[in-house]
């Protein structure tokens, strides 16, 4: 897993006495310097009278097997824990550069650590015998990056998910002791669904028809209790983040998806297509030519769906394993 670099810190043995008590006190800190020591010693309340530079924190036998694993062959004689860790931290960097750019994405060699960190969620890794198949789930699209800064999300970088994408939405709305704002966007992301390729991308979520509705939508208790109740709240967007159909169908059914729906057929006039619809009748010839395409359909859709499915579970853990 990456983390931020950290700063090396120092270690010192302190001897001083409390602020509040004036009993005498030893204790050990760890600074940046001397000047940051007495601000360390002081938020701890200990007021110091002598004090010695001893050896750095070493590094943890944790430490050292990870670094191993992750193929750091040299670390230098009394390495700090600090230190240890960032070279960890440099290995996994130049892994994910590596992995990111096999898996067909550009990526710098001075990855931020919030690049590295959406790119770290961003991709997966499966073994084809002794080879590495790296892949990366799905990008969000410029509309979807556009409605998630209208509403205030700024943590995103070119290698955030759509599913983190819209975890980052959720998380930041949800925020809100008021739940208008997230009833809106969720709204909207029902909107998108139904209306597929004919949404208007001048609507936003955060527009003031989406409002209205959003607060419509959290009078219904039930229908509000719906969304609030699980995490699953976008799984009816099927393509985003290797959802399956199923699951997009699962949610399509809640009370929560019902709900915006039919605010959103009241408001765009926006329906979705009901397969149980009674169909004009055709010649028996004709119905058995056409179950027989939807069957070719259902076992191509079966070949597709299924190794997705079966994807989504090899979720590489890209810190363990390379």
């Amino acid at each position: 897993m990456l983390w931020p670099d950290q700063q090396v810190l120092r270690q010192f043995k302190v001897d001083g006495k409390g602020a509040d008590t004036g009993r005498k006190r030893q204790r050990i800190y760890e600074a940046l310097d001397e000047q940051n020591l007495v601000e360390v010693a002081k938020d701890d309340g200990t007021i110091i009278e002598t004090y010695e530079e001893i050896d750095p924190k070493p590094p943890s036998e944790r430490q050292l097997e990870y670094a191993e694993k992750l193929g750091i062959k040299i670390i230098p004689p009394k390495a700090s824990f600090y230190e240890v860790s960032n070279l960890i931290n440099q290995a996994i960097k130049k892994n994910l550069v590596l992995g990111g750019r096999a898996a067909g994405l550009k990526v710098p060699d001075d990855l931020s650590y919030e690049q590295g960190r959406d790119l770290e969620e961003l991709l997966w890794c499966t073994d084809d015998g002794e080879k590495q198949i790296w892949r990366h789930s799905s990008l969000p699209t410029e509309l979807e990056v556009k409605n998630a800064k209208a509403i205030g999300v700024s943590d995103i970088t070119e290698f955030t998910s759509a599913a983190l994408l819209f975890a980052r939405a959720w998380e930041h709305l949800s925020s809100n002791d008021d739940k208008t704002g997230l009833a809106a966007w969720f709204i909207y992301n029902v909107y998108i669904d139904l209306a597929s390729a004919n949404v208007q991308e001048s609507l936003l979520p955060n527009d003031p028809r989406m409002l209205v509705l959003g607060s419509e939508f959290m009078k219904d208790e039930k229908a509000a209790k719906s969304l609030l109740r699980s995490p699953a709240y976008l799984r009816f967007r099927a393509k985003q983040g290797g959802w399956s159909e199923a699951h997009a169908h699962a949610s399509r059914t809640t009370l929560a998806y019902k709900q915006a729906e039919a605010l959103i057929g009241r408001e765009f006039k926006i329906y979705r297509e009901r397969s149980d619809q009674k169909q004009p009748s055709t010649p028996k010839a004709s119905r058995l030519e056409q179950e027989n395409k939807d069957g070719c359909a259902a076992v191509v859709a079966l070949f597709f769906i299924l190794p997705l499915a079966a994807a989504g579970g090899l979720l590489w853990m890209i810190s363990i394993n390379l």
